[in-house]
């Protein structure tokens, strides 16, 4: 029993004068976000070669594909250019530039 006694006092002193795991700090994480962000690389964009405009392998069909499934209805469309005319618009600027250039699409298609 007085071995017990004298291990327990022991571990509790140690563990008294062990130093705690302190949880990250905000700017620890931001710190890392920010590094992430510089590691993480960007999506295709109109300027990169992953995005091959009038190629059906491109990053610019999967968009022109989302965006008009997106905007397939009448309803959607409404609402589409109603959150792009706000004040801060609420979508998103690849989205809309690439609404623009398939409505200048199927205008010099269709006439």
């Amino acid at each position: 029993l007085t071995v017990l006694a004298s291990h327990a006092v022991a571990w509790s002193a140690a563990a008294r004068h062990a130093p705690l795991a302190r949880p990250p700090t905000r700017l620890a994480m931001q710190e890392d976000a920010l590094a992430s962000l510089f590691e993480d690389k960007p999506p295709a964009s109109w300027s990169s070669p992953e995005w091959q405009w009038g190629s059906a392998a491109g990053a610019a069909h999967e968009v022109a594909a989302r965006v008009r499934e997106d905007l397939n209805k009448p309803h959607r469309r409404s609402a589409f250019l109603t959150y792009a005319k706000a004040d801060e618009p609420a979508v998103d600027l690849v989205d809309l530039k690439m609404a623009l250039a398939l409505a200048c699409q199927r205008a010099r298609n269709y006439g």
